[in-house]
């Protein structure tokens, strides 16, 4: 069965190895957790309402202040991941 949890073990690899291949000097990248699955679930769950985040999924790969958004299965391409770099 695929999985968001198999997802998730699949992209943080590859998201860190872009980030490391691409990133810039003063660039930073923030791995947080969400919860265990009952606390994404809930509705109140604060990365779900705050009003900068909005996620509806895991894992998503964003950068702050853009609309450059990866989630799911699309973090777990590195070929994605390395758009994000490209501005």
């Amino acid at each position: 069965t695929y999985t968001h949890t198999h997802t998730l073990y699949v992209a943080k690899p590859v998201v860190e190895e872009c980030v490391e291949e691409n990133g810039e000097e003063g660039d930073v990248y923030i791995y947080c957790n969400v919860g265990d699955r009952t606390a994404w679930k809930t509705p109140e769950n604060a990365f779900r309402k705050h009003k900068d985040f909005q996620l509806k999924s895991i894992p998503t790969f964003f950068v702050w202040g853009t609309q450059m958004k990866l989630v799911e299965e699309q973090c777990a391409s590195k070929n994605n991941i390395a758009l994000v770099f490209e501005d």
